[in-house]
């Protein structure tokens, strides 16, 4: 089921969920803006579900490749669930990984192994959750040729504590 919300502040949509007992998980996919193809959003965000408060960043994808980011709020007010979804007010995800290493790393979210990275020795890249499905998503890191293989899988929001 696809539902468009006109972009705007005062565009607001009333949803009721047909099964309250099944998942209630979103995705976003901007229409497009613009008559150039280089700006057309191609690529639909992962998922994340509502029934968690949280703020959040989801990454989609144009057709030149380029990440786009939407910022997302999910509240819930009065027994309602509310979700704000806007552009990013950054170009930039909430994280970023630095490879300090002499070794290729392969990152990706556990579960959602969707969009492959890998950070070439000393690289750096912007990283967001690919979902949100999982109250507390985590990082694989795999360095790429070792023998025996090694990884860790990390929750970001956790290290260094």
């Amino acid at each position: 089921f696809a539902l468009t919300v006109p972009p705007g502040a005062d565009n607001k949509v009333v949803w009721h969920w047909p099964d309250s007992r099944k998942r209630r998980n979103l995705r976003v996919l901007p229409v497009r803006e613009s008559s150039d193809p280089q700006q057309w959003h191609t690529g639909w965000s992962g998922a994340f579900s509502v029934d968690h408060v949280r703020d959040t960043v989801v990454m989609m994808s144009s057709q030149g490749g380029d990440a786009v980011y939407a910022d997302v709020c999910i509240r819930k007010i009065h027994g309602s669930i509310l979700v704000l979804i806007q552009p990013s007010q950054t170009s930039q995800p909430p994280y970023f990984l630095e490879n300090f290493s002499p070794a290729t790393l392969r990152v990706y979210q556990r579960g959602a192994a969707r969009r492959l990275q890998h950070l070439r020795p000393y690289q750096g890249a912007p990283f967001t959750w690919e979902t949100w499905l999982a109250s507390k998503p985590s990082l694989v890191i795999e360095v790429e040729g070792s023998s025996p293989p090694l990884s860790g899988t990390y929750e970001l929001d956790q290290v260094g504590r």
